[in-house]
């Protein structure tokens, strides 16, 4: 048993060390506690990560009229597609024309190699519109006019 602890902990920490997240997501660099004023948003977000050499290979970016479209991943608005890149800032929307007080409910997906060559898919939260940001739907902006 003395020798299995140390074992079990070796473990724990290396599943704990490969963690990588999407983090900061925010449209026209605001974090979508206040309403919007364009039609034509950009979207930005970052990584969290537990790892070295995290780099983003790829995003898909949808746009949703609702939040469970956003959550199964239907973008009804807009629907980027895989677009194979690095860029994280500033992707410009290219949907359906966005009136005023619509809103809409984003989500990105992305794919990241990190340490010695490993890959994994992400998905980030979709945040419900009009609340404070709160675990786990957190800094996930919301509306883009009101």
């Amino acid at each position: 048993m003395k020798r299995l602890i140390p074992i079990l902990f070796t473990l724990i920490l290396a599943a704990c060390g490969s963690k990588v997240e999407i983090t900061n997501l925010t449209v026209e660099m605001q974090d979508g506690s206040m309403p919007l004023a364009t039609a034509m948003p950009r979207f930005s977000w970052n990584y969290e990560a537990r790892v070295d050499n995290v780099m983003q290979t790829s995003y898909r970016v949808i746009v949703a009229s609702s939040e469970e479209k956003a959550r199964r991943g239907e973008g009804d608005l807009w629907d980027s597609q895989s677009v194979d890149t690095s860029q994280m800032l500033y992707i410009p929307y290219a949907g359906k024309t966005l009136k005023s007080r619509d809103r809409c409910w984003w989500r990105v997906y992305t794919t990241v190699t990190y340490g010695n060559g490993r890959s994994k898919k992400l998905k980030s939260p979709v945040h419900l519109p009009g609340t404070p940001p709160v675990p786990p739907l957190y800094g996930v902006p919301t509306a883009f006019l009101q």
